[in-house]
Parts: C-alpha cells; structure tokens; sequence
C-alpha cells in the first residue's frame, strides 16, 4: 500500500516551479496591447502572444499554459531583496486571464522606476512650492498672514469664504467692504496655490475638486 505522503510528495514534485521569473529589463508596447498606470504599477491587457512579445513574461508561465493555473498566475521576481510585503515587491506580478482570452497584467515597477519617479515628482513638489510662494509674495504680508490663521481656525479655505459672506456677520460692521474683498481675492490666490500643489503630487482628483470649488459663485452681494 502506498504511503500517502510520499504520493503528495511525489506530485509536489512533477508540478513546475513557477513561482518565481526574471523580471523585464525593458517592455516594448506592440500591436494587440494597452497600458495604463494605477500608483506604482503598470496594467497590460492584451493577447498572450502581444504579453510575450513586449517581454513581460514568457509564454509558459502564462495562465492556462501546461502547467500553470487556468484563470490566474503570481510570479514573483527572482533575485529581487524586498523588506515589505511580498505583493508590493518590484517586478511582482499578477496575471488574469479574461473571458474573452486576452490577459490583464498587472506589474509591478522596478525599484530604479519608483526611484525616477520619486525624484520627479519631488521636483514638481519644490518648483510648486516656489511658484506657490512667488504668488503669495504679490499679496500684502498682513493679509497673508491672516487667511492662513483664519483657515487654519475654520478648517479650511471655503470656511473663510463663507463666513466673509455671512450676512448677519456682514450686518454687524466688524469688517470694512475693502478688507472683505482683500481676503475673498487672497482666498483665490490660496486656492491656486493650493491646485499647484496638488498637481505636483499627481494628486489629480483632489486639484479637480479644489478648482470646481473654486468655481462656484462667490455670493458677493
């Protein structure tokens, strides 16, 4: 009679190791496959033969391959140190094969990719800060002060502007019409400022909801 470890063991054995691969130095877009970013990752759709022929992975450790899971494949890059988890390391990669046969790829960028675009995006943070500060240079040093204290209290630029367009505070005369209309026009300044920042962070969603605010009607009287 057969131990029945020794026949787990032994189809352990004839199974494929394709755990693990060499990740692509270099990946050439071809006729049959599209691109896009999601964070720190590239996903690739497409045919198997436009996956291997861009040189993500070969073609037998793709899904559905002898072998090889039908649906889905984890490849994780060989030789690659990472200290976190294992699904954030560079080159890691997952592929789904899709209803309609093509492949969803979704890989990892390599450390020295995640470095260049660390580096640029620092830069686009420290040329936004300058053009940031050049534009709040322009506004009178009192009035600068105050909005950055009034929206820190508030909680936000829109708080301010709100409360400068109270009416009942409007009616008690504690602020001139000229110093209204000083810090609402600051207010914009802060708001551009603000959609610099926000575009050097890549952070496209968040500049887009400062610039629609920054549309709405001011409800000057």
């Amino acid at each position: 009679m057969t131990d029945p470890q020794e026949e787990r063991l032994a189809r352990s054995a004839k199974k494929p190791r394709g755990h693990f691969y060499d990740p692509p130095e270099k990946i050439e877009l071809v006729d049959g496959l599209s691109r896009t970013e999601d964070g720190e990752r590239w996903v690739f759709v497409g045919t198997p033969e436009a996956v291997v022929a861009a040189g993500i992975v070969p073609m037998q450790l793709l899904p559905g391959q002898p072998g090889q899971p039908t649906h889905s494949v984890t490849l994780r890059p060989r030789g690659v140190r990472y200290s976190g988890p294992v699904h954030h390391t560079p080159g890691f990669v997952k592929i789904f094969r899709k209803l309609d046969g093509r492949l969803r790829v979704v890989l990892n960028m390599s450390a020295e990719e995640r470095d260049k675009r660390e580096a640029e995006r620092a830069k686009r943070e420290a040329d936004a800060a300058g053009a940031g500060a050049a534009l709040l240079a322009e506004l009178p040093a009192s009035v600068v002060s105050y909005c950055e204290s009034a929206i820190k209290i508030s909680g936000g630029r829109w708080a301010v502007e709100q409360w400068f367009n109270n009416p009942e505070w409007l009616e008690q005369g504690e602020v001139t019409n000229q110093a209204r209309t000083q810090v609402l026009d600051a207010l914009k300044v802060f708001d551009l400022v603000e959609i610099e920042r926000r575009l050097a962070k890549s952070e496209m969603k968040e500049a887009r909801s400062v610039i629609f605010a920054a549309k709405r009607p001011s409800g000057r009287p």
